[in-house]
């Protein structure tokens, strides 16, 4: 029996990029994320998911990559239609299935929360270090890392219930590592500003990330993913707040230039770039390993 034919499933690494301002971009993530999601409320503003259909969502998607790949269509390996469903979901949550263009997304949404939690554990431990040494940062910058690192370690528990060990990166070691140099280092040399600095980078990235998955699962590109964007809309529009909230505290701790805060310094600018870049390429070697 032939296989099943199924929607072919446009591979677009690096294809989606955000478009639009800055404010347009965040609308995006504001219009699909429920409500209770758009500020940094409390746990207990938290939506609730229905995470079971995530799953299945996830699943379907890679079972119509999976139908579309050479291997699937190849008379000997045209097996999808007399396997059994649970045969199936077996082939999808094998440590050798393969991976398709969701499953890299959601592999390098999972380093990116777990790196994120990590910038905010390793600035704890700068700040921690500098008021020790009798250099203490203001206790705003100790409160902006402690509700931010409650809102990362959300998305990553969210995440983890709906992706499946098999589709995780295996480099979770290097992130952490990573992160918490990402977020010790600029603290520990720069203090608050250095600290916010690199946030609003890491978080103007992010939000470009999202969107890239966002824009196409909204579209019905993929299939029927409602869910799964409600998840990734309200992941994306905590990170907007994030940076947000980052450039507000940038803009108040500098002095003022005819109402408002300077523009960032050429130093700034150039480790806002390294930020980014090292950014792009981390979620580029995740989607891959």
């Amino acid at each position: 029996m032939p296989a099943r034919r199924a929607l072919r499933v446009v591979a677009p690494l690096g294809v989606w990029r955000s478009t639009g301002t800055a404010a347009e971009r965040a609308a995006r993530c504001l219009r699909f994320a429920p409500l209770g999601t758009r500020s940094l409320a409390g746990a207990a503003a938290r939506p609730r998911f229905d995470l079971p259909r995530v799953r299945r969502e996830l699943f379907e998607c890679w079972s119509r990559a999976e139908a579309m790949t050479e291997r699937a269509r190849a008379p000997r390996q045209a097996q999808y239609c007399s396997f059994t469903f649970h045969d199936l979901e077996r082939a999808y949550l094998a440590d050798s299935a393969a991976w398709h263009w969701l499953d890299g997304e959601m592999s390098s949404n999972i380093a990116g929360e777990t790196g994120a939690v990590s910038i905010y554990s390793g600035a704890l431990a700068a700040i921690a270090l500098r008021g020790a040494v009798g250099a203490p940062l203001p206790e705003v910058a100790r409160e902006f890392c402690h509700e931010h690192r409650e809102a990362e370690s959300a998305h990553l528990r969210l995440l983890e219930s709906v992706v499946p060990a098999s589709k995780r990166t295996r480099l979770l070691p290097l992130w952490r590592l990573a992160g918490w140099g990402l977020g010790f280092v600029p603290t520990v040399l720069g203090g608050a500003p250095a600290l916010f600095r690199t946030v609003e980078a890491v978080e103007t990235f992010v939000e470009e990330h999202y969107q890239q998955q966002i824009v196409p699962l909204s579209a019905g590109r993929h299939g029927e993913c409602a869910e799964l964007v409600r998840v990734l809309s309200h992941c994306c529009a905590e990170e907007v707040a994030h940076r947000d909230d980052a450039a507000a505290r940038l803009r108040d701790g500098a002095p003022a230039v005819a109402g408002a805060a300077p523009p960032p310094g050429v130093a700034a600018r150039a480790w806002a770039a390294v930020v980014t870049l090292g950014s792009r390429a981390a979620a580029e070697v995740a989607r891959r390993v």
